[in-house]
């Protein structure tokens, strides 16, 4: 997208500069944080660009979509004999078979919601990008991003943390904007400094902004508390388990969102991009390719953290992918398909109620076609918000009045789903 293209340069910077200003000069010695294991940590992957549930989690049964999709020349012949899951009435694309060769599936820790958006969106991208991160019912930030009201609203899980959320790519999320406590970079290890006596240099740094009070000085003074932090970490000494992650952006970016979990305790919400689903043209190759590189990733991601214990065990971890709007049913004249309404989250956890979740369908030859809207769109059956209100209730433990929930989701309140998502933590 270009504007995010545009904020790459002052993407890192900007964050940082975020950070709370307020803590004690950080200390050269290493002190070692412990996290309170009374909630999930949430990654969020956004398929930037409004990716087709229907070619995702596809309804084959229904003689509708394949005569829609055949002519257009965007129905992958694949669907012919798609990944059987459910009742027979949806099944996965082809290309989500490694999540269900490692058992996810079969262990009920993989979810899709069909049919999930923002019912009051437009076919902009980034008017509808703004509207789900923000999650006020605007195109506007009215109090932040949902992500930093959260982080508000609930106390952080170490004590004086050095940052609460990360965002493994160029700029923050809108959903994070407003944090005062969030970090942006494509590695965390990338924050270290290269020279020969790092301590002594981040002391020089602090000495030299010490008693900060403007942006520019409190920013470097902050930047070398934060690579104190990050040095302390040792993220270079992770294991993976022996597990590979695929050799694409996607792929190094849960390979390092694994390290932090495993490492970083204080750090509980982790954003990464993952682009390309703007598929107008050719769409039948492209999803192909970007649905095996999805499952690819997350299918080595679940291998990673199912060998591990305590915070890092794939049971404390909650993976929500989504994206800004569908795509309509029916396809263009460029074997692709233009922008729709309703699409599809995936959610994958051990504390996720596994399945495909659709609210008021009947499931029956000929039913796809009375979920179309009036332009040939999936309706919204569920509120995305109220995928997140669950979500943060039960696997985030955020317990919160109606007037702190109407803080929270502006104009949409306490409304979780009534689709049974999630487990309760324990």
């Amino acid at each position: 997208m270009l504007r995010r293209d545009l904020l790459t340069g002052i993407g890192a910077a900007a964050s940082l500069a975020l950070l709370t200003s307020n803590r004690a000069q950080a200390s050269t010695n290493c002190n070692v944080a412990k996290a309170t294991q009374n909630r999930d940590v949430l990654i969020q992957i956004f398929l930037r660009g409004g990716a087709d549930a229907l070619n995702m989690c596809v309804p084959h049964a229904d003689q509708g979509y394949a005569q829609l999709r055949r002519e257009a020349g965007v129905f992958d012949v694949m669907i012919d004999n798609p990944l059987s899951v459910g009742d027979g009435y949806f099944g996965l694309h082809p290309k989500f078979a490694p999540l269900i060769d490692n058992g996810c599936w079969a262990n009920g820790d993989l979810a899709i919601v069909m049919g999930a958006g923002d019912a009051g969106g437009r076919r902009s991208h980034f008017a509808n990008e703004d509207r789900i991160e923000y999650a006020n019912g605007q195109e506007k930030a009215t109090d932040g991003g949902w992500m930093a009201r959260y982080l508000r609203a609930a106390s952080p899980v170490v004590v004086d943390p050095f940052a609460r959320a990360l965002a493994l790519q160029p700029s923050a999320p809108s959903a994070l904007f407003g944090s005062t406590s969030v970090v942006t970079t494509r590695r965390l290890n990338d924050l270290e400094l290269n020279v020969d006596d790092p301590e002594a240099y981040a002391q020089a740094i602090r000495s030299l902004h010490e008693g900060a009070d403007s942006p520019v000085e409190i920013l470097g003074a902050r930047t070398a508390e934060v690579v104190n932090d990050v040095a302390c970490k040792d993220l270079a000494g992770v294991s993976h388990n022996g597990v590979r992650y695929p050799d694409s952006v996607l792929g190094d970016q849960l390979s390092e969102a694994a390290k932090v979990i495993k490492a970083v305790p204080e750090v509980e919400l982790i954003c990464l991009d993952y682009g390309g689903w703007d598929t107008h043209g050719d769409q039948l190759a492209r999803q192909d390719a970007l649905i095996g590189n999805l499952a690819e990733s997350l299918a080595a991601l679940y291998a990673d953290l199912g060998a591990e214990s305590g915070r890092a065990n794939i049971a404390n971890v909650t993976v929500m992918v989504q994206s800004e709007f569908g795509r309509r049913l029916r396809g263009n004249g460029s074997q692709g398909t233009d922008h729709g309404t309703g699409g599809l989250m995936m959610l994958l956890g051990g504390g996720v109620r596994g399945g495909i979740h659709a609210q008021n369908w009947s499931r029956s030859d000929g039913s796809l076609l009375g979920e179309m809207a009036h332009r040939g769109d999936l309706r919204v059956t569920t509120d995305y918000r109220s995928v997140l209100t669950q979500l943060l209730e039960r696997r985030l433990g955020l317990d919160l009045g109606a007037a702190d929930w109407e803080t929270m989701f502006p104009r949409f309140g306490y409304q979780p789903s009534t689709l049974d998502l999630f487990e309760y933590r324990a």
